[in-house]
């Protein structure tokens, strides 16, 4: 695949969230703390005051940026001091006041770039490992103790908070290509039920894997995610766009040479699965046929209408101008692939 492609992707969900963060004010009156060398972002979810961070992607900080939730029940804080042995301290404060703090190793955390607390009391923390990955990390609040982890690509948190979509994580500097596989985290379910996967060396499940948390949502497994599929040669091509209620997510990529629409069906509760769809841009909409390339490039926007998913997608014209094809996919037009019966629906899974 092409690791560029990837990057873009990554970027570009940043640039997402970062869009999202700033529709939104402030608390009235509340003013933004001041982080210097990074991008700041103030915002109010609900009753809670969240300041989070954006960059730099690299050159980080020696004092750690200001980045915190606060709600009634949680504050949640990023330390501005490093311990003697240079690890980023995240401080946990209950209503009663009692404190608990959690350290990151410095060689996985160069940098907290935001805490979300889910629908209950956990925490999604995410960061930067280096210039080019992320790093996770869930927290359960009453015990002050992190409870699952790891490298990642692209993290994306749900509208409601209870889900974290990410893209596995390999060295950027891998000698032979990396399909890409995503990964669905619900932060309602245990580690061990969120656990899937398993090491080479670890074919029976007797220890967790760090590298692989949550469930493989596409390519789809008939069984746990597998650390690595040579056979597939897909590339994420776009970030996610979750719909308004959480129920569903849908995202763009490439097999094949043909450009395909993802969408995945949250589960409704803890004994239900994430339900998987695919819908494939064929003839006259395959934009990237007979292309010498296919990526990000030829996916200009997804936007959810309803029941229905808008496409713009771009062909390119070695004649003239590139053509723009404006399409509307319908939820019934996606194929399910993980064994369900019937493509995702607008059904409520709250």
């Amino acid at each position: 695949m092409n690791l560029n492609s990837r990057f873009k992707s990554f970027y570009a969900v940043v640039a997402l969230g970062l869009a999202a963060f700033l529709a939104s004010a402030f608390a009235a009156g509340q003013s933004c703390p001041d982080n210097p060398g990074v991008r700041t972002i103030c915002k109010q979810i609900g009753n809670a005051e969240v300041v989070s961070v954006s960059g730099p992607l690299g050159a980080y900080p020696a004092t750690p940026p200001t980045v915190y939730w606060h709600d009634a029940d949680w504050w949640i804080d990023v330390l501005p001091r490093l311990t003697d042995d240079g690890k980023i301290r995240v401080q946990i404060k209950s209503r009663n006041g009692e404190i608990k703090v959690v350290e990151y190793n410095e060689v996985l955390f160069a940098q907290v770039d935001s805490i979300t607390r889910n629908p209950r009391d956990k925490a999604i923390v995410l960061g930067e490992a280096n210039g080019t990955s992320s790093v996770f990390s869930i927290i359960d609040l009453k015990t002050g103790k992190e409870i699952s982890g790891g490298l990642l690509y692209s993290p994306s948190i749900s509208p409601d908070r209870r889900f974290l979509l990410y893209e596995n994580w390999f060295p950027p500097h891998a000698e032979f290509p990396q399909e890409s596989q995503f990964i669905l985290y619900d932060t309602l379910k245990s580690p061990q039920e969120n656990f899937c996967g398993f090491g080479s060396d670890n074919p029976e499940y007797r220890k967790h894997s760090d590298d692989l948390n949550g469930i493989q949502v596409y390519p789809y497994q008939t069984g746990c995610l597998i650390e690595n599929d040579e056979n597939d040669d897909n590339t994420a091509v776009s970030a996610f766009f979750w719909s308004t209620d959480s129920s569903k997510v849908v995202f763009a990529d490439v097999k094949s040479g043909a450009i395909n629409l993802i969408l995945v069906a949250m589960p409704a509760d803890k004994e239900d699965h994430p339900r998987t769809s695919i819908y494939t841009f064929t003839g006259a909409n395959n934009v990237c046929a007979g292309a010498a390339s296919c990526d990000n490039n030829n996916v200009k926007s997804i936007a959810w209408n309803g029941n229905s998913v808008n496409v713009a997608l771009i062909q390119a014209n070695p004649g003239g101008k590139a053509i723009e094809k404006d399409l509307t996919i319908p939820l019934s037009k996606f194929v399910p692939i993980s064994g369900d019966e019937s493509p995702a629906s607008d059904h409520d899974h709250h």
